[in-house]
Order: C-alpha cells, then sequence, then structure tokens
C-alpha cells in the first residue's frame, strides 16, 4: 500500500508530489575548455633531458593535475592545430591543488598560466 506525503502531513492542506522523468533534467555546460601545458622545475630541466615531443613524457616522473570536478585522465592529450596524439603518463602522485604541484613536481601537466617562476614549459609548442 502506498502512502502519500500529504496524508502523512495533513497540515500542509496541499498534496506533494514528486515525479522524475529523463525530460525533467536539463543539463547546460558552464564554462569553457581550458588549454592545459607541461610544465617542470628549473632543476629538474637542468638536470634532465629536455623533452621535445610528449611521447618523451614517459621517461619522466610526473605529477596530474585535475580540476576537483573531473577524474583523473590516465592518457595525457596534446592537440596541435588537427593533430591529436594521447600519451599514457606515469603519475607519481595526481592533485587539485597547484601550489602542491610546484611545492613537490619534477614535472607535471597545469592549466596554462598558472605558473610562476620556479617551473618552465617542457614540452614544446
Amino acid at each position: 500500500m502506498k502512502t502519500s506525503i500529504s496524508s502523512q502531513a495533513p497540515e500542509t492542506g496541499a498534496p506533494a508530489r514528486a515525479k522524475w522523468s529523463s525530460t525533467d533534467i536539463i543539463a547546460v555546460e558552464v564554462g569553457f575548455d581550458q588549454r592545459q601545458i607541461v610544465v617542470a622545475a628549473r632543476g629538474y630541466m637542468a638536470a634532465a633531458e629536455t623533452s621535445l615531443h610528449p611521447r618523451d613524457l614517459t621517461q619522466h616522473r610526473c605529477i596530474g593535475w585535475r580540476s576537483s570536478a573531473d577524474v583523473a585522465p590516465s592518457r595525457w592529450e596534446f592537440a596541435k592545430e588537427v593533430r591529436e596524439l594521447a600519451v599514457a603518463v606515469d603519475r607519481e602522485v595526481t592533485t587539485d591543488g597547484i601550489d602542491l604541484m610546484v611545492g613537490m613536481a619534477p614535472c607535471w601537466r597545469m592549466p596554462d598560466g598558472r605558473y610562476g617562476r620556479d617551473v618552465r614549459a617542457a614540452v614544446g609548442e
């Protein structure tokens, strides 16, 4: 036997119903695609061979960045004009904290423009 909310709380005086269907929910993308670049600590780059191609990242210790809403990708995706390349990078850590990355990292991927003078681009444009 089904019991309605309005019969359990008759003092409200109004029927209470919730009906959900796939047409009741609308999703709208908010924001824009954010460009990410690969950067590395200057000291690490001085001691390591400079990466010239994204495939070279498989030879480095990397840290992954993700926004708190995203699942960390298992592959880093690169695109230049119409060419695309996905590289499986061995990440030691994945974090959503840029400051944490700068403090502990030899090489990582982060949103473009969020790095300072202590790091430099590790993969050529």
